[in-house]
């Protein structure tokens, strides 16, 4: 170099002509930031030309090999996210529920309406999330259906409500969307580590069928009534917390059979690949073989809330995905046990069990 200065030159150019070759060109953002990375760099590109992260304010453009030359992609499609519901008796928590998921980066929600026919209704604590579109409420008021796995033989090829409702919001969505989840009321997708938001942890997840997410499940957190604060105020101590095996579905969507989704959790058919949140494939549609600790994403699941609360919701309605008769399935020993999975027994929550339940019977 010391005889032949213009040779550094030379070298400076070609270094810098790599890296350009390597990096995305970003040609528009909507803010004020110069990267979808906030801190001044490209967005690169791997190997297989495919971008590491995708935003939905971000308009940029790639390039991939074809034919040994190089084509401009424009590639600023979003992600778009539904997420799909049922719900009865749920006014006191659901608007908390839809502003969780609005923050989160979900686009719309389909709301399956299962409240009695002279129920409480949504709309008189979401209506302003309803006329913006963000909520689309369907009416499956009263209606109840017996499960098929479950009985008389005249009423077994039946399909729950919930089943029934998930089939039906799969494919009058499925074209519009890239992803559907599938999840309750009760629960709150919960990213952690890892992933900085939910565009990166869905694209992390591309090339599956669809995604497992496991349950972290809350109980009362020593509460016995019912306080006019958050669920997750109230109950979402990690301390009160287990980790379960059970897992509930994330699909991306894709032209499947119309016989997919007949189950209240999700999907059946065992030849796609669904995967938990270590990549591993999970073929039962209900739970993975291990509860896992270390997992970046969990869904949230708030099963029990308070002693009260919890005894009069599940006295007063039939679960959804059953509709069983409330005097098999909701029994005080079956409503006291389930309870109890999930929480300390206490004489005080005994004698609530008793007295709300002889209440109800009275």
């Amino acid at each position: 170099m010391k005889y032949f200065p213009e040779l550094k030159y030379i070298f400076v150019l070609l270094v810098g002509f790599k890296c350009i070759s390597a990096c995305g060109i970003l040609i528009e953002s909507n803010n004020s930031h110069n990267s979808p990375n906030n801190d001044g760099s490209l967005l690169c590109l791997n190997k297989n030309y495919d971008n590491i992260l995708l935003y939905n304010n971000i308009k940029y453009l790639k390039t991939e090999k074809k034919n040994n030359k190089s084509t401009v992609i424009d590639n600023n499609k979003p992600l778009r996210i539904t997420l799909c519901a049922i719900g009865r008796d749920e006014n006191l928590y659901i608007r908390e529920w839809v502003e969780w998921y609005k923050n989160l980066g979900v686009n719309k929600i389909v709301l399956y309406d299962n409240n009695k026919v002279d129920g409480e209704k949504f709309e008189d604590v979401i209506n302003d999330y309803i006329i913006n579109g963000f909520v689309k409420v369907i009416n499956r008021r009263g209606i109840v259906k017996t499960n098929k796995e479950i009985g008389p033989k005249e009423i077994k090829e039946k399909k729950s409500v919930q089943a029934e409702s998930y089939h039906d919001c799969y494919y009058n969505n499925y074209k519009n969307n890239d992803w559907i989840f599938f999840f309750d009321i009760d629960e709150f997708l919960s990213i952690e580590s890892k992933y900085n938001d939910i565009y990166e942890f869905l694209n992390d997840f591309n090339k599956y069928d669809g995604i497992r997410v496991q349950w972290r499940v809350y109980g009362d957190n020593g509460y016995l009534h019912y306080e006019n604060k958050t669920v997750n105020e109230r109950f979402g101590s990690r301390k009160n917390s287990q980790y379960s095996t059970r897992v509930k579905t994330i699909i991306k969507c894709k032209e499947y059979k119309k016989d997919l989704i007949i189950n209240a959790s999700g999907l059946l058919n065992r030849e796609l690949t669904f995967v938990n949140l270590k990549k591993k494939r999970v073929k039962n549609y209900l739970n993975d073989k291990e509860a896992y600790f270390d997992l970046p994403v969990y869904l949230n699941h708030f099963i029990t809330k308070s002693t009260e609360e919890y005894i009069k919701r599940k006295y007063k309605k039939p679960d959804a995905s059953f509709g069983l008769n409330k005097e098999i399935n909701f029994s005080i020993n079956f409503i006291k046990g389930q309870y109890f999975k999930y929480n300390n027994r206490t004489k005080e929550k005994e004698e609530m069990f008793n007295s709300l339940i002889n209440e109800k019977v009275n």
